[in-house]
């Protein structure tokens, strides 16, 4: 058995191996967190099959009460204060968070001591799906939430839950009629808030792929579903 000073073998970068431990990792933590069902989607994620489930919620509908397990104060981020979403989100630049902001989509965060630890979008009209790759187009009075992101140390602190509570007021408040989200399947961490919300499930986007070729999908799963459309072109917005 090697140990783990020796060398690689002949034709395997040092990177490469790296890389390979590193999605390993990731391997190991999606089964930890999500079960082996949410590895297979990932996997298919990666080569012919992805989907998200839709989750919608309407605003003249109640939801539950729930409390943070530490204080925390909820707002929606300012522009003069867009630098503290630096190394919140692995994802998510300083740049790409005023042009978000530009664009006339909010984020709501959650500090703590006024430390931002918890932070969330919301797109209007026509919003761009990193993991799709596309446009979804929503309907008038509909408002998208996504990339919902805490510091590891606040996570199942409530951090989430609170903010979700604040957000739904505020835009029930101005007249907004749905809040919809999309989640990976059995990702049971993001699934979490909109089920103690009560977002039903009711839809599934994604696309089928056949090398460079693919083909989107929305497939509305209730009577009230959302209509949404998807677009293939147009450019990350």
């Amino acid at each position: 058995m090697r140990s783990r000073t020796e060398a690689p073998p002949v034709g395997v970068s040092l990177e490469e191996t790296r890389r390979g431990v590193a999605l390993l990792r990731r391997a190991a933590e999606t089964v930890r967190e999500d079960g082996p069902l949410a590895l297979i989607d990932r996997v298919l994620g990666e080569t012919v099959y992805r989907r998200l489930w839709v989750f919608a919620k309407r605003l003249d509908e109640e939801w539950l009460s729930i409390e943070a397990k530490i204080p925390l104060e909820c707002a929606l981020l300012a522009p003069e204060e867009v630098g503290e979403i630096a190394g919140l989100h692995p994802d998510v630049s300083v740049e790409e968070a005023r042009a978000r902001l530009a664009r006339g989509h909010r984020c709501y965060v959650a500090r703590r001591r006024g430390r931002l630890v918890h932070a969330a979008w919301l797109g209007f009209g026509r919003v761009w799906v990193p993991y799709l790759g596309c446009w979804l187009v929503l309907e008038p009075g509909d408002a998208y939430l996504y990339q919902s992101w805490t510091l590891s140390e606040y996570r199942r602190k409530g951090a989430a839950a609170v903010r979700a509570a604040a957000m739904l007021e505020e835009l029930r408040r101005e007249g907004w009629r749905r809040v919809i989200g999309a989640v990976m399947p059995r990702a049971r961490t993001a699934l979490a808030v909109p089920q103690a919300f009560g977002y039903p499930l009711c839809g599934v986007i994604g696309y089928y792929a056949w090398g460079r070729r693919r083909r989107l999908f929305y497939r509305p799963l209730t009577v009230d579903a959302p209509r949404l459309r998807l677009e293939e072109r147009g450019g990350n917005g």
